[in-house]
C-alpha cells in the first residue's frame, strides 16, 4: 500500500566471540580445631598433607591441624539442677506416704 523509497533496506550483522577460562591456582587451606576449657593431658602435633598436583593446574599443599584430645575432666553442665529434683522427689514420696497412711487410718475408724 505505502511505498517508502527514502528508507534504506534493513541490514543484519552478527559477531561471535569466544572467551577461554583462566588457569586456576588453589590457595592452601588451614583448619584449626576449637579449644576446650579442660586442661589437655594429651596433645597431637601438627600434620601436613600434600597432594600431587595435576598436570594442568597448580595446587598448593594443605595443612590440617590435628584436634586436641583430653582425658578425664568434668562433664559439661546440662542445665538441670539436681538438688531441686532430688528435693521434689523426696517431697512427693513423703506426700504419697502420708496420704496413704491417713486414708487407711480413716478407713479403720469408719468401720
Amino acid at each position: 500500500m505505502y511505498k517508502n523509497d527514502d528508507c534504506p533496506p534493513p541490514t543484519s550483522s552478527s559477531t561471535t566471540s569466544t572467551t577461554l577460562a583462566p588457569t586456576t591456582t588453589v590457595a592452601p587451606t588451614t583448619t584449626v580445631a576449637p579449644s576446650t576449657t579442660a586442661a589437655p593431658t594429651t596433645t597431637v602435633g601438627e600434620t601436613t598433607t600434600t597432594a600431587p598436583a595435576p598436570p594442568s593446574s597448580s595446587v598448593a599443599p594443605t595443612t590440617i591441624e590435628a584436634p586436641t584430645t583430653t582425658a578425664g575432666g568434668d562433664l559439661p553442665f546440662t542445665g538441670a539442677n539436681t538438688v531441686a529434683v532430688l528435693l521434689a522427689g523426696i517431697v512427693l514420696v513423703a506426700g504419697g506416704y502420708l496420704a496413704l497412711r491417713f486414708s487407711r487410718r480413716n478407713a479403720e475408724h469408719n468401720d
